[in-house]
């Protein structure tokens, strides 16, 4: 059994990352990891708000796995912002993220 605080940032380099890039990871890992280990442990269909919160945390999901087979470049500024906007918006959420 892996300890509970560790974060694994998968989908990385083995060499050397810039914090920026290790934090949309790190991130976007964990909302991976609810998803995959508590998501099913809430009751998403008890109000309109959970609802909501549920398609955004589909949308990001969706987004993220989409966004790593591509392989974007982390360099080019247009997929910075983007992904600076998908952060905040994960960010937005993070109270929910528990079961």
């Amino acid at each position: 059994m892996r300890p509970g605080n560790l974060i694994e940032l998968t989908g990385l380099s083995a060499d050397w990352e810039e914090i920026d890039t290790m934090m949309l990871y790190a991130c976007f890992n964990l909302l991976e990891r609810f998803v995959q280990e508590e998501m099913h442990l809430t009751d998403w269909e008890i109000s309109a708000r959970q609802q909501q919160i549920k398609k955004e945390i589909d949308d990001l999901s969706a987004w993220w796995n989409q966004r790593k087979l591509a392989h974007q470049d982390l360099e080019d500024e247009e997929q910075q912002q983007e992904d600076t906007e998908m952060l905040l918006r994960l960010i937005q959420i993070r109270t929910y993220l528990w079961s």
